[in-house]
């Protein structure tokens, strides 16, 4: 869709993980990264993990925008037909408590209006709740940066990533971690 509707050439990453591990970003246009989701066909929820959300974090790498997909299903062979629908997009600003249209979804809770259980805590935001319009979503993208994410929320702790303690460096004075303890707690 980049290059046939917006002559925008970028590469995808295509490979795929077992489940826990996580690969880099599935691609990045002018500086957003962007991570994409794929469920089967039939599927209603973009369901971004909290683990992801805490890897990506501390490694400094979280995702500016999710991109969600729609993979096509063969149900007589169980097998993807190799046709993709793109469903809709958020951004990780959307993806953190107390926003209009985002759940928290934990771990052994059946998905919303499914039997499945969920293998881990997520973020979830139904299709229709998704943003639709790839016109306005591409346009921004190309002409705006991506959101500093500095103060974005851990889903664990709720609080931004902390950056590096002073205690965690053997180079700082033990008077720079004594204030630094006093100014913590």
């Amino acid at each position: 869709m980049l290059k046939s509707v917006f002559q925008v050439d970028t590469l995808l990453d295509f490979e795929y993980y077992p489940r826990g591990k996580w690969d880099g970003q599935d691609t990045t246009v002018n500086g957003w990264k962007i991570d994409i989701k794929a469920t089967r066909q039939g599927g209603r929820w973009m369901l971004v993990e909290w683990s992801k959300i805490n890897f990506r974090q501390k490694d400094g790498d979280l995702s500016h925008l999710f991109v969600m997909a729609s993979v096509k299903w063969d149900r007589d062979t169980d097998t993807p037909t190799g046709e993709v629908e793109l469903i809709g997009s958020a951004s990780i600003l959307k993806l953190k408590p107390n926003v209009k249209n985002t759940i928290i979804l934990r771990k052994g809770e059946p998905i919303p209006g499914t039997r499945a259980i969920l293998q881990a805590d997520n973020y979830g935001i139904r299709f229709e709740h998704l943003e639709h319009d790839w016109n306005m979503v591409v346009n921004y993208i190309l002409k705006h940066e991506p959101p500093v994410l500095d103060s974005y929320p851990n889903p664990y702790t709720g609080r931004p990533m902390a950056a590096k303690k002073p205690e965690d460096d053997q180079n700082v004075s033990w008077l720079d971690k004594m204030l630094y303890k006093q100014l913590t707690f």
